[in-house]
C-alpha cells in the first residue's frame, strides 16, 4: 500500500465518521416526527453497531475494487508533462505531484513531499493518540493505588477513595474496575444505586467502547464530528444506564434522582475526567440532569419496535459501505507501478511471438504516456484516430508477414496523424525522412509528397522493416534501425560485441530519450487500451 491509499483510506474514514453520524442523527429526528420514540439503550445499540462497522470498513477498505471514475477529486501524476519524464523521472514516485480539477489557482502539489507530510502527520496523530491514552491511565492506575479495595465480585473490582467526590468505572484487559467515594460507604441508598449503575456501564460494554472513541478521537482530530459523536454516546451510555435501572423493583425512582441530584452537586467545579472512563461523574450538567430526572420519572410513550431500528441500522451502514465503495475512484493514482506494468506486458505478450518486455526504460516511457496529463490525452486522442487507418495497416502487415505489434511504431512517431513537417524532418504517419523515402521509391518533391498518401507510405514502412529483418536477422533490431539508421545500428553491434537491443539502446541513446522503450511503451498499452479509457 503506497501513501496514496493511505491518503484515500484515511479520508475514507472520516467521511465514514460523518455519515454514521449523520445517519444517527437524522434518524431519531424522523421517529419525532412519526411521533415514535426510541429507547436510550435500542438508541445506543444502534449507536455501537454503526460503530462496530467502522473497524471491518477500515480493514477492507484496501481489499475493495479501486473505481476508475471520469473526473476524480483528486489525480496523482508521475509527472505534469511527457518532457519532464523524458529529462528527469524516478520510479520511485518522488517527482509526481497531485492535481485537483477545477482549482486553477493551485493545480499541483509535489505528492513526495506531501506523502511524507501526510504520512507523518498520521503517525504523529497515532503517537499522541497513544500518550493521551498512556496518560489517563497512568491517573487511572494511581488513583486505584491509593484506593481501597472494598470487595471482588469474579471479573469487577469494587475501591473506594478518599479523595474523590463522585463514583466512575473504567475496564482493562481482563478487569473491570469500579471506583467510589469512601463517603458513599456509610450511605446505603446510594451506595447500592452508584454500585448498580456502574455495573450497568460494565455489562453495556460501554467502558470497552470508549477506547475505540477515544482512538477515533485521535486520529479524526480535524473532524469535529467524531467530537459531536462521543458526547452523543457518552449522553446515551447514561440515559441507558437510567433506563434499565429504574425499571429494577428494588430502586426507588425518587432515591435514583436525588442520587443523580447529589452526585452532580459534588461533581461542580471537578477536573477533566479521563476520556475512558465512564460513570456518574461525566455527566452531571444542570440540563443533562434535568433530561435524565424527567426522563426516569417518565414512561417511554409509543416506542419503535427493534425491527425498525434493525431496518435504520441496515440502512445507515448500507450508505457507509456505500460511501466506502464510492470514495475509492475519489483519490486516482495515475502513476503506472512495476506490478502494474508487469501485469500488462504479460497480457500483451499472452498471444504474440514479439518479446514483449518491461524493464526501467519501459516503466519510464510508460509513466509518460499513462502517467501524465499530456501523455495521457496524447495516447487517448492516438488510439482514437488509429481507428481510422487500422484496417488499412493490417491489411499491409498480413501481406509482409510483419508482426502485429507494428502497428504501435505510428504511435511514437505521429500518434497516428498525417504529419507534414518541413525540411529533414519525417512526415506521414510512419514519418520518414526525405531520404528513406526516396530510398524505397516514394517521390518527395516540392508539388509531390507521396508521403501523405498513408498507403503507399505503409507500404513502404513495411518493407523497410522487412529489409531490416533480412539484414539483421531480429524484429527487435529492424526496430531499433527504423529509428537510428542500419548503419548505426551495425556499428553499435560490432563495438559493443553485443545483439540484445536493450545493450545496444542503452548506448544508442544516452540522453536518454529511448526510442525503442517507447516503442515497447506503445505495444503494451495497444494491447491495453482499457488503461486510457478514463
Amino acid at each position: 500500500m503506497n501513501f496514496a491509499h493511505v491518503i484515500s483510506a484515511y479520508l475514507n474514514l472520516n467521511v465514514l465518521v460523518v455519515a454514521g453520524f449523520v445517519g444517527l442523527t437524522v434518524y431519531p429526528i424522523l421517529a419525532g416526527v412519526a411521533k415514535r420514540t426510541i429507547g436510550s439503550g435500542a438508541l445506543l445499540k444502534l449507536h455501537y453497531t454503526v460503530l462496530s462497522v467502522l473497524i471491518p470498513l477500515l480493514l477492507s477498505y484496501p481489499l475493495l475494487p479501486e473505481r476508475v471514475i471520469p473526473d476524480p477529486v483528486i489525480q496523482i501524476w508521475s509527472a505534469q508533462t511527457m518532457n519532464i519524464i523524458t529529462e528527469d523521472y524516478s520510479s520511485s514516485g518522488d517527482n509526481s505531484y497531485f492535481e485537483l480539477p477545477g482549482i486553477s489557482e493551485v493545480e499541483s502539489f509535489d505528492s513526495g513531499r506531501t506523502g511524507h507530510v501526510v504520512t507523518g502527520f498520521i503517525i504523529f496523530l497515532l503517537i499522541w493518540g497513544g500518550f493521551g491514552l498512556s496518560n489517563d491511565l497512568r491517573k487511572l492506575f494511581i488513583m486505584r493505588n491509593r484506593s481501597y479495595l472494598i470487595r471482588r465480585y469474579g471479573s469487577v473490582s469494587i475501591y473506594s477513595n478518599d479523595s474523590i467526590k463522585v463514583p466512575f468505572s473504567y475496564w482493562l484487559p481482563g478487569r473491570a474496575n469500579i471506583i467510589i467515594p469512601t463517603d458513599l460507604i456509610g450511605d446505603w441508598p446510594n451506595f447500592k444505586i452508584t454500585i448498580l449503575h456502574e455495573l450497568q456501564h460494565h455489562r453495556n460494554g460501554d467502558t470497552k467502547w470508549l477506547y475505540f472513541l477515544r482512538f477515533l478521537r485521535s486520529i479524526c482530530i480535524l473532524n469535529p464530528c467524531i467530537y459531536l459523536w462521543h458526547r452523543a454516546v457518552s449522553e446515551l451510555q447514561e440515559f441507558a444506564c437510567d433506563e434499565v435501572l429504574i425499571r429494577r423493583k428494588n430502586i426507588d425512582p425518587r432515591d435514583y434522582a436525588r442520587c443523580l441530584y447529589e452526585a452532580g452537586l459534588w461533581a461542580s467545579g471537578r477536573r477533566r475526567s479521563p476520556l475512558c472512563a465512564a460513570g456518574l461523574m461525566l455527566m452531571v450538567q444542570r440540563r443533562l440532569l434535568k433530561r435524565r430526572i424527567e426522563n426516569m420519572l417518565e414512561k417511554i410513550p409509543n416506542p419503535l419496535k427493534w425491527q425498525i431500528n434493525l431496518g435504520a441500522a441496515l440502512i445507515i451502514v448500507g450508505l457507509m459501505v456505500s460511501i466506502s465503495f464510492a470514495s475509492k475512484g475519489v483519490l486516482q493514482d495515475r502513476r503506472i507501478t512495476e506490478a502494474q506494468a508487469i501485469a500488462m506486458s504479460e497480457r500483451a505478450g499472452a498471444e504474440s511471438e514479439f518479446p514483449v518486455v518491461v524493464n526501467d526504460l519501459v516503466l519510464k516511457e510508460l509513466n509518460a504516456y499513462l502517467g501524465t496529463p499530456e501523455g495521457r490525452e496524447f495516447m487517448k486522442a492516438s488510439l482514437e484516430r488509429m481507428g481510422n487507418y487500422r484496417e488499412g495497416i493490417e491489411g499491409k502487415i498480413k501481406e509482409y508477414g510483419v508482426p502485429t505489434e507494428f502497428l504501435a511504431i505510428p504511435l511514437v512517431e505521429s500518434g497516428y496523424r498525417n504529419l507534414k513537417q518541413k525540411e529533414w524532418w519525417g512526415a506521414g504517419l510512419w514519418m520518414f525522412i526525405q531520404s528513406t523515402a526516396r530510398a524505397f521509391g516514394l517521390t518527395v518533391n516540392d508539388d509531390v509528397d507521396e508521403r501523405l498518401d498513408v498507403d503507399i507510405l505503409t507500404d513502404a514502412a513495411m518493407r523497410y522493416l522487412l529489409a531490416n529483418k533480412l539484414r539483421f536477422n531480429d524484429w527487435q533490431l529492424s526496430v531499433l534501425a527504423y529509428n537510428v539508421g542500419e548503419s548505426n545500428v551495425q556499428k553499435t553491434i560490432e563495438k559493443s560485441g553485443s545483439r540484445d537491443v536493450w545493450n545496444l539502446s542503452r548506448t544508442l541513446y544516452e540522453n536518454g530519450n529511448n526510442y525503442y522503450a517507447k516503442f515497447m511503451a506503445a505495444v503494451i498499452i495497444l494491447k491495453n487500451p482499457d488503461v486510457v479509457a478514463h
